[in-house]
C-alpha cells in the first residue's frame, strides 16, 4: 500500500513494499541498539522512500504522468503528516525529549511511500504500542526520564499498514 495504493498483483510493488521493510526494520534495530535514528543511513535510504509515487504511477505494462502527479502530490502530504505531526510532538514536549530528530525524518520519509491516510495510521499504531510499553517500563524503573527508542514501534505500526 504505498501512497494509498494496492499493491494487488503488481510484482514490482510488492518488491518495492518488501524492500521498505527491509530498511525500516533495519532503522528499528538500530534504534533499539543505538537510540539514534543516523543521518547518513537516512540519506542513503531516501531515494528509495522517495520513488514511491513513481513505482505507484507504474501499471505493470506502462507509465501515466497524469497518474504520477497525483501520486507525487500524495507522497507529500504523507510526508507532511508524518514529519508535521512527530515535530509538532517533540515541540510540545518539555525541551523537546521524547521525539528526537531521526524519528521525525524517518517519519515523513515513510510518509512518502504511505501517503497521508497510510502514514496516520502508522503513527496511530505506534502511539497505540508504545503506551503500554512505556507504563511497562516505568513500572520496573523509577527514575525521572524514560526513554523508549520510537522507530521499532514506527516500523510495526508501518507494516501493518502494508498488511491491511
Amino acid at each position: 500500500l504505498m501512497t494509498g495504493t494496492q499493491i494487488g498483483n503488481n510484482p514490482l510493488l510488492a518488491a518495492y513494499g518488501a524492500v521498505l521493510v527491509a530498511i525500516i526494520t533495519a532503522f528499528a534495530i538500530y534504534d533499539l541498539y543505538k537510540r539514534r535514528v543516523p543521518n547518513k543511513a537516512l540519506a542513503f535510504s531516501a531515494p528509495v522512500f522517495l520513488a514511491a509515487p513513481i513505482l505507484a504511477a507504474w501499471d505493470g505494462g506502462s507509465w501515466s504522468m497524469a497518474v504520477a502527479a497525483g501520486q507525487i502530490i500524495w507522497s507529500l502530504l504523507g510526508a507532511l503528516v508524518g514529519f508535521g505531526i512527530l515535530l509538532c510532538a517533540a515541540m510540545l514536549t518539555k525541551g523537546g525529549c521524547g521525539v528526537g530528530g531521526g524519528d521525525i525524518k524517518l517519519a515523513g520519509l515513510i510518509g512518502c511511500a504511505l501517503g497521508p491516510y497510510g502514514t496516520m495510521g502508522m503513527l496511530l499504531t505506534a502511539c497505540i504500542l508504545c503506551i503500554p510499553a512505556a507504563l511497562f517500563c516505568r513500572m520496573r524503573r523509577k527514575t525521572a526520564a524514560l526513554s523508549l527508542p520510537f522507530v521499532p514501534f514506527l516500523a510495526v505500526g508501518c507494516c501493518l499498514v502494508f498488511l491491511f
